[in-house]
């Protein structure tokens, strides 16, 4: 079963991802709360994005737009009326607006030996690494990826994406998942952010306990994100 996009995103952040704040929203005014600036003093809202959940779900089903960022509430409540009003629209999803950056992709499956990988994305160009895949693992994958990036890395972002590599290494140790993908991943201002998200398994993903201390470190490997937690 394809596990309900937000248990998927609350499910990685647990394990200390960084994903986007999501919420389905079932009002125009619900959605203009969702991007209230909590600790304003006057109307201001944060951008955010509107799309049905069925498009969040399968970013390639995306109409042209369905990314725009909303900046004030007569905007919002516009774009949720039109989603509304959709004949077949299912729930409607509220996120975060994250601004321009560097997509990659993160997927996991199974190859046709039955051996697991993990296969990180950029562009047109791919890598995969078989797993278990251990810190050393991770620096190949990311500098294997890296290598064909004509825009150039800085030593921050390479161990920034090995440690989201790591994380999710941690993730399929601790869960049944069948397979897994993360796309978009945005890498932004010295941080990234899980945008999409899409994970399947035999059944509901519980999340009980946490991961060792260490897992949640976002020091770890030489990493600090900044801007807006």
């Amino acid at each position: 079963m394809t596990i309900d996009f937000l248990e998927a995103l609350n499910l990685l952040e647990h394990a200390g991802i960084r994903v986007v704040r999501a919420k389905y929203v079932d009002s125009a005014q619900d959605a203009v709360a969702f991007a209230t600036r909590r600790e304003a003093r006057d109307s201001r809202v944060l951008p955010i994005v509107l799309s049905t959940a069925s498009e969040d779900d399968s970013p390639a089903r995306r109409r042209a737009g369905a990314e725009d960022a909303l900046h004030s509430g007569p905007a919002i409540q516009a774009a949720y009326e039109r989603l509304a009003n959709l004949t077949t629209a299912p729930r409607i999803l509220a996120r975060d607006y994250v601004g321009s950056g560097t997509d990659i992709a993160l997927a996991y499956g199974r190859n046709d030996k039955g051996q697991e990988f993990l296969e990180l994305r950029s562009g047109d160009h791919a890598t995969e690494q078989l797993l278990p895949i251990d810190e050393t693992g991770a620096r190949v994958l990311v500098e294997h990826m890296l290598a064909h990036d004509h825009r150039g890395r800085s030593e921050k972002s390479r161990r920034m994406v090995e440690h989201l590599v790591l994380r999710v290494c941690g993730v399929l140790d601790e869960y049944p998942i069948e397979a897994l993908e993360l796309d978009p991943v945005r890498l932004h201002e010295n941080t990234y952010t899980v945008v999409g998200a899409s994970i399947t398994a035999p059944s509901r993903l519980r999340v009980e306990k946490r991961l060792p201390n260490h897992a949640h470190d976002r020091k770890a490997f030489g990493y600090r994100p900044t801007g807006r937690q």
